[in-house]
């Protein structure tokens, strides 16, 4: 199960609005070779499946959920561009449209027990820092279709995804990006710096974007405090540079349980520490116009 697949409409935010039509077979867009020698990674460490089989036994486990705002754009005059607001609780995410009065929530619970009735595709990309990415296209059964860049860990997953709804003859897509896993429900006793690759999507297109993700950690007396970089920014769809090389957050202060945050809606950073000893971190932000994913492990 792609869990990616299931989170862009599993709340109906917009699917309301029309019948459902279109179809098609999934597509992969990225080519492995052009996105390792521009982005500086390897050949995958490991194939698309061996991440799924990984993907499948945490989705049964993981008790933490982060997501980004949700960024529609639509072909209907009245709504060309509309945003989700997220509010993430852990375990659950709000997700409130207030405009057009729709409101929900999409949990754990909700994602662990929604099966996804359609046809998959997907490829590893690259590796970088220990951390692979991979790339998937999905065709759901209500011809639904998206696409995503994901990264899966031991104990955590990231990814950034595009979905698209083809309502009548209208079409509507939907842009994310979210982190789960099993949390360490401690922050790090000790300082250092976690490496890995960051997923992510423009907020008004279709292009899927890497980074190199770098979190140094920090603890001083009963707090910790981290920095995040992500940088060395390229757009895989088009082998190029991104517009916004580089982002960073500064003097993140994380909980006692591992779990950091910072911001606003539209500059933010959200995640937390996974696995025995916080060896992984995985989260989101927004920033730049990007909405982004990361992964990283202990690198020191």
């Amino acid at each position: 199960m792609n869990m990616f697949s299931l989170m862009p409409f599993a709340f109906c935010a917009l699917s309301a609005l029309a019948s459902c039509g279109g179809g098609g077979a999934p597509a992969l867009s990225i080519n492995p070779e052009a996105a390792q020698d521009i982005a500086g990674g390897t050949a995958p460490g490991e194939t698309a499946a061996e991440q799924g089989e990984r993907s499948d036994r945490i989705t049964q486990q993981f008790d933490s959920l982060s997501l980004t705002n949700i960024h529609y754009q639509t072909s209907l005059p009245r709504i060309p561009r509309v945003v989700a607001e997220t509010r993430c609780r852990t375990t659950y995410c709000n997700i409130s449209i207030p405009e057009l009065d729709i409101y929900d929530v999409i949990s754990i619970e909700s994602l662990r027990n929604t099966e996804f009735s359609g046809t998959e595709n997907a490829q590893s990309i690259l590796t970088k820092y220990g951390v692979t990415l991979v790339e998937s296209a999905w065709v759901g059964v209500a011809d639904e279709r998206g696409s995503a860049m994901s990264g899966t860990l031991d104990h955590s997953e990231f990814g950034a995804a595009t979905s698209v709804l083809i309502l009548d003859d209208e079409r509507i897509s939907g842009r994310f990006a979210a982190a789960f896993g099993v949390l360490a429900d401690a922050a790090p006793s000790v300082s250092g710096v976690w490496r890995g690759q960051m997923s992510a999507v423009p907020q008004n297109s279709d292009n899927l974007l890497q980074g190199d993700a770098a979190l140094a950690y920090t603890v001083s007396g009963s707090r910790g405090e981290l920095s995040a970089s992500f940088t060395n920014i390229k757009n895989l769809s088009r082998n190029t540079a991104h517009a916004t090389s580089s982002v960073r957050f500064r003097n993140v202060r994380v909980s006692s349980g591992g779990i950091y945050s910072q911001g606003t809606v539209g500059n933010r950073i959200e995640g937390a520490f996974y696995g025995s000893a916080g060896a992984e971190t995985a989260g989101i932000f927004e920033k730049s116009g990007i909405l982004a994913s990361f992964g990283a492990i202990r690198s020191q």
